[in-house]
């Protein structure tokens, strides 16, 4: 924050050039990301203690984290395949090499696969704590010996590292459930994976995880979560989750806060996380780039930023005076409202979400109810006549040539409690509002 950049590892086994990192300047001046709003300003090359490049394939960088006392920690993923382990390393702002974190025997890959970090599955995050005693980092999938990694049929037993900067060793280790596989690949035989790819410290127990699924012929889908660790018990005395068993072990506690694909964005690889600037309206910020694997073909270097701060505006706020939603392409939280009916379509299901009377605004130009859309196949488990809070995207949709519907796409719908009553009913005809018999907008 004193310099207004940021820093950025790349993905470079040092086999394309140097292994290194890069200084960005990210614009958000205007309060908006603009399409040429980041710009490299340098790469910096990374060395050993000795002061020598890292040879061809002897790194794998995949988080970058900066220290309050101006160094940089990094996350090497190793290599499985030849027996290259893991690790985390403190650098200098110049890219020398100043310290290591020891991992541990049980980390460390081995030959016939049946314990360590599985290849392209080891450690892909890297994170401070406030107050810069705590070190967060992460596999991105089980260990060999503590379960499987993830498929569509099951989750994988992750596990969180909390290291104590002071010692320079690990504190505490805490069990992470990593979502499925959430899309069949196609074809169904084709590769799919799921995993814990960054992560980022909002106190000295609470942290933000990004989850990235990857299915071949249906591309990414990035999840953020609010985990809580405080609860969760330390597992840093287990060796081998498989044969402890995980049904006595209190995991780390999650909370889905967006679904990046509920707002309309097609994500790519992302993987990367951090704090930015404010913006112009005080708003904090939150950035999400993406690795590209080396990929233009089919890939891009993808960087998003969000505002972050609480936007619950009543319904009436969201349907606005005119016929599309004046916070069109917003993303919400906390949209609140009684459940008046359910639409069970598979494909275009959802439901109406009505502002209970005390609530109205008591002007007839805006409407109290709303229509929420699920994802195709999705259930929110509602029913009328429940209190429901939604997180979501406002969109307009429709059909060519006909006027749009206001819609909140759920990322996260809540029930928050049953019984309500529903508001008071509003009979067309002719003993109560009449619809308009002319087209009164094209």
């Amino acid at each position: 924050p004193a310099r207004d950049v940021f820093y950025a590892v790349s993905d470079d086994r040092a086999e394309k050039g140097p292994a290194r990192f890069y200084t960005l300047r990210i614009d958000l001046d205007s309060g908006r990301l603009e399409a040429r709003g980041v710009e490299i300003l340098a790469a910096t090359p990374l060395s050993t203690t000795g002061g020598h490049p890292f040879g061809a394939g002897r790194i794998d960088p995949e988080a970058i984290a900066l220290t309050g006392a101006d160094t940089l920690i990094l996350a090497s993923e190793g290599d499985a395949r030849i027996g290259l382990a893991p690790f985390l390393r403190e650098f200098s702002l110049d890219g020398r090499q100043l310290r290591d974190f020891p991992l541990g025997q049980r980390y460390a890959p081995r030959a016939d696969g049946q314990a360590g970090v599985r290849y392209n599955l080891a450690l892909e995050s890297a994170a401070l704590a406030p107050g810069g005693r705590w070190l967060f980092s992460a596999t991105e999938s089980a260990l060999a010996q503590d379960g499987p990694a993830a498929d569509l049929r099951r989750p994988s037993p992750g596990r969180i590292l909390r290291y104590d900067l002071d010692t320079g060793r690990i504190a505490a280790e805490f069990l992470y459930w990593i979502d499925p596989v959430r899309e069949t690949p196609e074809p169904a035989t084709a590769f799919s994976t799921s995993g814990l790819v960054e992560l980022l410290a909002l106190d000295d127990h609470t942290l933000l995880t990004v989850e990235r699924s990857f299915s071949v012929g249906r591309g990414n889908e990035v999840r953020l979560y609010e985990v809580d660790l405080s609860a969760a018990a330390d597992i840093v005395g287990v060796e081998e989750l498989r044969r402890h068993g995980t049904e006595g072990v209190r995991p780390a506690r999650k909370r889905l806060l967006l679904d990046i694909g509920s707002l309309g964005v097609e994500p790519d690889n992302l993987e990367g996380m951090a704090f930015g600037p404010a913006l112009p309206d005080g708003r904090s910020t939150l950035l999400l780039v993406a690795d590209d694997n080396f990929n233009r073909d089919s890939q891009r270097t993808q960087t998003l930023a969000f505002a972050l701060g609480e936007t619950t505006p009543p319904i009436a706020s969201i349907q606005g005076r005119a016929h599309r939603s004046p916070l069109e392409g917003d993303w919400l939280r906390g949209v609140t409202g009684i459940v008046t009916a359910v639409d069970p379509d598979p494909e275009h299901g959802g439901f109406w979400l009505q502002q209970p009377d005390a609530a109205a605004d008591g002007d007839p130009a805006t409407s109290e109810g709303l229509f929420v859309g699920l994802a195709p196949g999705a259930s929110a488990g509602i029913r009328p006549g429940e209190l429901a809070r939604v997180d979501g995207a406002v969109r307009e949709l429709g059909s060519s040539g006909g006027l749009t519907v206001t819609t909140l796409l759920a990322g996260v719908v809540e029930t928050v409690a049953s019984g309500a009553s529903p508001p008071a009913p509003i009979y067309l005809g002719a003993s109560g509002r009449r619809p308009p018999a002319v087209v009164i907008a094209a």
